[in-house]
């Protein structure tokens, strides 16, 4: 037994001997002066590099900057000096611009939260996993409707949300009921070794509130009561069958042997009448690796997403704003436009045209929706799941005072036709997503309706 839980009736129950907290060091100290520094450089770089001031344009950033200047000055912790960065970043909304804590603010280090996994259904938050100590009295499945007698969305409206940076709204209403550990935001997140107080109701619609020690990270050794049995979650590359349809499941762009692996698999997938290309858990890495695989199933060029970055030429700007002639258009902001590489089909006899249906989630993200931009194009391809995650581009990195790191996203990337998908997530042809008892039960709804839909392309 690694937890302690309260019942709201003074019940308790002892917790196995802790495992040895993460390795937490000393923050660095910080000036006034750095943290004034630190605030000005996040306004500074994001003033002349941000790709997407045009996805808040109720945004002033100049306003924003004036905002935060004495929550940042007057921060009297690292924490407090963390969580005004975080805040003035995020007001520019984007999932590829945020601010990375310090090693002395990871996670089970200042801040902590139960052994208890939320996640949103409709307009209510519920237990999807739990540390099995904890099962009994917070059964899977069980709804959380307050947490430390407060009303849980109003919890995550006034503690999450600002601080939280996503282009997305269905990403962000799922970050924030179930948390980004990361940067130490959720509803149940508080100091470390304090106790939460959750209100729920339970699966047979029993009111409970029960009081659980917040040591997910500080003490580890979670022994979660749902655990994944699905292979296709399991590595880069796998390969599965429904009779002769294949089921092509590529987990990363992010591991340069997907495209070794994949091509080692492509005798046996040619034996299909089908195929499934499952994207679903895919978050990303390059977009050249995704090109590789969507090569060899293509069959007429497919156009990659076109970007645009900011362009600075400061006597043009200058010639443009006093009017003088040939400069005009520089008085407005300019863009460096280009366009990812269009994927021309292989030979005849390389290529596997069959029927394709490409599961994706919200989850499928950056290289992966890049890989959805392809598949957009080919007629043979239909896309079911959810709205890809919506967030991708090229960040500035760079480093802040105190130990702090930040990234700010530079490039705007947009369907072939201009069309922005940053925000909304490549939209399916066929929306499919899961429901809580889709969830607890393994099911994958959007897996069975591609399968569905080839059987009955090559019936």
């Amino acid at each position: 037994m690694r937890n302690g839980f309260i019942f709201s009736a003074a019940f308790t129950l002892f917790a196995q001997t802790a495992i040895a907290a993460p390795d937490c060091p000393a923050p660095e100290p910080t000036t006034e002066a750095d943290r004034i520094y630190a605030l000005s450089k996040i306004w500074k770089i994001a003033d002349r590099d941000f790709a997407w001031f045009h996805q808040v344009p109720d945004l002033d950033w100049d306003a924003e900057y004036l905002r935060h200047l004495p929550m940042v000055r007057d921060a009297e912790t690292e924490l407090e000096y963390f969580r005004a960065l975080q805040s003035f970043i995020t007001a520019l909304q984007d999932g590829h611009t945020n601010l990375n804590p310090t090693p002395s603010l990871r996670r089970g280090c200042v801040l902590d939260a139960p052994p208890i996994r939320l996640t949103p259904f409709g307009a209510g938050i519920y237990v999807t996993n739990i540390d099995s100590e904890l099962a009994d009295t917070v059964p899977v499945g069980s709804q959380v409707v307050s947490v430390d007698g407060e009303d849980i969305e109003a919890k995550i409206e006034r503690d999450v949300l600002p601080y939280l940076a996503t282009s997305s709204p269905h990403v962000r209403r799922e970050y924030a009921a179930g948390g980004r550990s990361y940067w130490l935001l959720g509803p149940l997140f508080g100091s470390v070794g304090t106790t939460a107080r959750i209100g729920i109701v339970t699966p047979n619609g029993e009111n409970r509130v029960i009081s659980v020690k917040r040591n997910r990270y500080s003490e580890g050794g979670i022994d979660w009561v749902r655990t994944r049995n699905d292979p296709a979650g399991e590595g880069s590359v796998h390969l599965s069958w429904d009779r002769d349809i294949a089921i092509l499941s590529l987990n990363s762009f992010s591991d340069d042997t997907v495209p070794e692996q994949f091509d080692a698999l492509l005798p046996e997938i040619r034996r299909a009448k089908g195929l499934i290309i499952d994207v679903s858990r895919n978050g990303g890495g390059s977009t050249a690796i995704g090109g590789h695989v969507m090569r060899r199933f293509i069959n007429a060029p497919a156009p990659g997403s076109r970007w645009m970055t900011p362009k600075h030429v400061s006597a043009f700007k200058v010639w443009g704003e006093g009017g003088l002639e040939g400069y005009a258009e520089w008085a407005s902001p300019m863009w460096e436009t280009g366009e990812h590489n269009t994927l021309t089909p292989l030979d005849v006899a390389d290529r596997l045209i069959v029927p394709i249906a490409i599961v994706t989630s919200k989850w499928t993200a950056s290289a992966a929706e890049d890989f959805m931009v392809f598949a957009k194009s080919q007629p043979h391809m239909v896309q079911i799941g959810e709205a890809t995650f919506g967030s991708t581009g090229q960040p500035v990195h760079f480093e802040l005072p105190g130990g702090l790191s930040a990234r700010v996203s530079a490039k705007r990337d947009t369907l072939p036709d201009g069309t922005d998908f940053v925000g909304t997530g490549v939209i399916p042809d066929i929306a499919v997503s899961p429901d809580l008892d889709d969830v607890l039960n393994n099911r994958d709804p959007a897996l069975d309706r591609a399968i569905e839909n080839v059987r009955g392309r090559i019936e």
